[in-house]
């Protein structure tokens, strides 16, 4: 009993490594399909984004100074990306969490 939970608990851990070096491995048709129209709205989101994202790079501070709302781009980044990556990790059948595919993606 022992010897299959560890194989088990093994397995997962190797499918949640690749899953986080970027394989969806787990991943059929089907799933990705019933997420599609969740992540089609995520990206489409994104480019709307692009402008402050880049003034953010260069600091909060200096985002602000050049007028953009610093709070609410980083809570909408974290929120496109949280969409994004949920369904995909459900799709997947890796247990991460939105939140801290969040922390990974935004450096939150």
């Amino acid at each position: 009993m022992g010897e299959r939970s560890s194989k088990i608990v093994f397995r997962k851990l190797r499918d949640l490594t690749f899953w986080q070096l970027g394989s969806l491995g787990g991943a059929t048709w089907p799933k990705i399909a019933s997420v599609g129209p969740i992540i089609v709205l995520a990206v489409a989101a994104m480019p709307f984004l692009a402008k402050g994202l880049n003034a953010l790079a260069l600091g909060e501070a200096t985002a602000g100074h050049l007028g953009i709302p610093v709070q609410r781009l980083k809570y909408t980044a974290i929120v496109s990306v949280s969409q994004r990556s949920a369904p995909l990790s459900q799709s997947a059948e890796a247990s991460v969490s939105s939140a801290s595919s969040c922390r990974i993606c935004c450096g939150c």
